[in-house]
């Protein structure tokens, strides 16, 4: 990942720590788009989305990661996921 994604990142991040949840979308978003999230990543990103009211991204986000965490042999992260999944 490069420096400027990094950057994205780590704004984002810290946008959802502040609770600034539409910074914390427009700066993760484009890294979803890109892949280049974590499946933990990705739950940020749902979450923000979802308080935003930016339904398909929270549904697209949340599926990733259910995804990666099931790849990944972390049922129980996959299961939290997936609860997202069939909210939105």
């Amino acid at each position: 990942m490069g420096g400027a994604d990094h950057d994205l990142k780590s704004v984002g991040i810290s946008a959802f720590e502040r609770h600034d949840w539409d910074a914390a979308f427009e700066s993760l978003r484009p890294l979803h788009e890109q892949g280049v999230l974590t499946p933990a990543e990705e739950m940020i990103l749902t979450e923000a989305a979802m308080i935003i009211g930016e339904m398909q991204v929270a549904s697209r986000a949340s599926e990733r990661a259910a995804r990666a965490f099931e790849e990944a042999q972390q049922p129980g992260e996959a299961a939290i996921a997936c609860v997202f999944c069939y909210r939105l």
